[in-house]
């Protein structure tokens, strides 16, 4: 069990890490192994009694304001990194996606999510800011074969991956539309508060 004390250094430590690479890519391997390290940290203390209040922290009020903006950085980064890598076999189909280090980190989010949805499940599906490789669009498309899923991204650079890999991957998954507007995936509620407050900052619901 990792106290609050020992957390907030962790959290330090990454932000510190980050904030050193000028390469925030899979390419980098301390990137990589540091983002590990961290999805590990919030998986393992989200339940904390102290976990809630750990992003308004006053020792971490420096960290907060940056650390969110590096870590979505680093997550774009990997998505398009793992597009280019999937778009490279021209074999590639879904069961491919499982080589992605996360894929069963989205597994489990979407069936909560699908869990605590449940009747109110509409017949379309709108993800705001979804990057190059929507996972949760694909396996939400995959769960639910009649729902139509509609990726929503700013970035140029997604917007023009996404159609390739969806090409190789098969029919029946998420539209990609190139639009200002932006967002981010969904949390199962337990984790909500926790994780979206250490990735987006003081105030994040």
């Amino acid at each position: 069990m990792i106290s609050r004390t020992d957390a907030i250094e962790f959290v330090k430590q990454v932000h510190e890490t980050l904030s050193d690479q000028t390469d925030l890519s899979p390419n980098n391997p301390i990137v990589t192994d540091c983002a590990r390290r961290f999805i590990e940290f919030l998986s393992a203390t989200y339940r904390e009694d102290w976990a809630s209040r750990l992003p308004d922290a006053p020792e971490l009020a420096k960290v907060t304001g940056r650390l969110p903006l590096l870590c979505g950085q680093a997550e774009c980064q990997m998505e398009k990194w793992w597009c280019r890598r999937l778009i490279d076999y021209r074999d590639i189909s879904f069961d491919g996606l499982a080589q992605f280090w996360y894929f069963e980190n989205y597994r489990s989010l979407v069936t909560a999510e699908l869990a605590l949805l449940g009747s109110a499940i509409a017949s379309r599906a709108m993800f705001l800011g979804s990057g190059a490789l929507p996972l949760t669009a694909v396996l939400l498309a995959r769960f639910l074969p009649g729902l139509r899923v509609q990726c929503v991204d700013n970035d140029p650079e997604a917007y023009e991956l996404f159609p390739h890999s969806r090409t190789q991957i098969g029919d029946g998954e998420p539209h990609h539309d190139h639009s200002r507007a932006c967002g981010g995936r969904g949390v199962p509620i337990q984790r909500r508060r926790y994780l979206c407050k250490l990735a987006r900052g003081p105030g994040a619901l």
